[in-house]
Formats: structure tokens, sequence, C-alpha cells
């Protein structure tokens, strides 16, 4: 089914199962609000997979009026070593900004949608493989 007539499981819960389990460590650089992990199993430095993760919590007006939202960003850069000899960076990014006041429940609900639509819904993987949004 197309995206004009996708469906989303509410309530569902999203697992993965099978495969290898891949450890990313944390790799010690300072990040302003977050933190960056490798996959230390990849022998050669630049070509290591990596994540980063950055919070930026959401802004008072100094009255105590929230203004923005918050936002939490994690990146998943795979290096890729081309044919000729260069490297590319393809990369993954999920950005969370839930309003102030969305409750847990609402929160857990926005990220079972968005993990439906990256990678486990077939109505998306078109669009997430390839761009097609037919």
């Amino acid at each position: 089914m197309p995206i004009s007539n996708a469906t989303l499981s509410l309530g569902g819960t999203c697992s993965v199962t099978g495969g290898t389990t891949k450890t990313f460590t944390e790799a010690g650089e300072t990040i302003a609000n977050g933190k960056k992990v490798v996959d230390l199993s990849q022998t050669d430095a630049r070509l290591r997979p990596f994540i980063v993760c950055v919070n930026r919590p959401a802004k008072t007006d100094g009255r105590g009026k929230f203004i923005s939202k918050e936002k939490h960003t994690a990146r998943l850069v795979v290096p890729k070593l081309r044919a000729d000899g260069t490297i590319s960076y393809p990369l993954a990014e999920l950005r969370f900004e839930p309003d102030v006041e969305n409750t847990d429940a609402e929160r857990t609900q926005m990220l079972s949608y968005m993990a439906q639509i990256t990678g486990i819904d077939s109505d998306f993987t078109p669009f997430m493989l390839y761009g097609t949004t037919a």
C-alpha cells in the first residue's frame, strides 16, 4: 500500500529480532548536550559507524512560559568506502520535537509511529529506500 493509504499500528510494540548485536562505545569526544558512540568492531577508524545524540531543551521567555519545543536528535553515520577509494558519509537522522506538555504516553506513541515509518511498515519502505511517494 502506498503512503496515501498507509496504515500504522496505534499502541503497537516495535521490536527487533535476529541479526548480530553491535556494541557502540562512547567515543570520548565532547558533544554539547550530547554523546557520540562508535562501533569499535570496525578496525579501520575511518570507516567506523557512529551515532551522535544531542538534546536541546525547551526554552522559556524568562517568566516561565515555554517559547520553543524540546529537540532530541539521533544521527547514525555509516561511512562507505567507494570503489574509487574515496569515503562518503551516508547518514540517517531521527529528530523528535515533542511539546513540553506531551505526556509520556503521547511521546511513546509518536516514537512507535516513527519506528514503523523508518523500517517496519511496508507502506513507507519504498519512500525510505528510494524517495518514492507514489
